[in-house]
């Protein structure tokens, strides 16, 4: 029997273990034409769903109008899955100015809710619940 490879499920948001049962699962009874991609399909879709709703809940802080300033930096550098630095928080909001930016940074920083990592130009910020 010739077996697929699945791996591309393991992408990140699958772990390997799970693709390999959901490619198994919707292999089943595929020589008598009886397989069922139901739980692949489930799977892509709840994936799907999770990934669209973090992408919404990334635009709303970004783009909401009702936000201050400093909240619009602490919301964006708290929500990032991976570490941001200044220059990127810039990008991304660029009516804040860098002063801002930095002091919201020293605030974050100071009460344990964003952890530095790096020095100099090099200085990202995570947020520290990510750490754990």
């Amino acid at each position: 029997m010739h077996q697929f490879d699945y791996s591309f499920l393991a992408n990140g948001s699958v772990p390997a273990e799970i693709a390999n049962i959901i490619a198994t699962i919707s292999s089943l009874n595929w020589h008598e034409s009886e397989n069922s991609y139901f739980p692949f399909i489930k799977n892509f879709l709840q994936t799907l769903y999770r990934c669209y709703k973090e992408l919404d809940k990334r635009f709303s802080t970004v783009n909401s109008k009702k936000l201050s300033k400093k909240e619009l930096v602490k919301q964006t550098v708290l929500n990032n899955i991976l570490p941001i630095s200044k220059q990127e928080i810039s990008q991304i909001l660029p009516e804040v100015s860098i002063t801002t930016i930095e002091a919201v940074l020293g605030e974050l920083v100071k009460s344990d809710h964003v952890k530095k990592i790096g020095q100099s130009k090099l200085t990202k910020y995570v947020n520290a619940e990510r750490l754990k």
